[in-house]
């Protein structure tokens, strides 16, 4: 490097020092554009992953509950949730920025499912993973079990007393014949 009448070149500690700035630069303006982080669900909303607040709501199918989910301070989208319950198996929801705030996610699992756990992506250092609350659709009809009815019967036709035979008449017999009486002869 040529010297100039004003300037004279730098040092090799003056070079050294300058890259280790260009480097932190660099290393700095990385990580405020840096990677999203998934945000894990802490709890918050559903105490023992059961929902603190649970409606009613005509819209939500029989039997089931709406789940809703709240991430605070996003990143940058598209944001996705992926949830574990202990009786419902949902697929993974997509995320719908409310304005230019928070995410909300839905999920619909059986009533009264238990949430064992759910992540979000593209969060931020100061994302908040939250149940906000839960509605229920109407319960259920409850049906008997089926019965099963016993065959028709047929009537048997009604049935008179008879009368007893009368006792059988004495047979008449002819009278017996007169006995035959004649003198005795004797032959000698």
């Amino acid at each position: 490097m040529r010297a100039s009448a004003n300037h004279r070149p730098w040092s090799v500690a003056q070079r050294v020092m300058i890259a280790l700035a260009v480097g932190v630069g660099v290393m700095l303006v990385g990580l405020g554009t840096a990677v999203a982080d998934t945000i894990q669900w802490t709890g918050n909303g559903a105490e023992n992953g059961f929902c603190d607040s649970v409606s009613q709501d005509p819209s939500v199918p029989a039997g089931q509950q709406s789940w809703l989910f709240i991430l605070t301070s996003p990143g940058s989208g598209p944001w996705t949730l992926t949830t574990d319950f202990q009786n419902s198996s949902p697929p993974p929801a997509a995320g719908v920025q409310q304005g230019n705030g928070s995410v909300h996610f839905t999920v619909l699992t059986s009533a009264g499912d238990k949430l064992l756990s759910a992540s979000a992506t593209n969060g931020t250092a100061n994302s908040n993973l939250t149940v906000s609350h839960c509605e229920v659709g109407p319960t259920p009809p409850t049906t008997a079990p089926p019965t099963t009815k016993a065959p028709p019967t047929t009537k048997a036709p009604p049935t008179t007393k008879k009368a007893p035979p009368p006792p059988p008449k004495p047979v008449a017999r002819p009278p017996a014949p007169a006995p035959v009486r004649a003198p005795a002869t004797l032959t000698g």
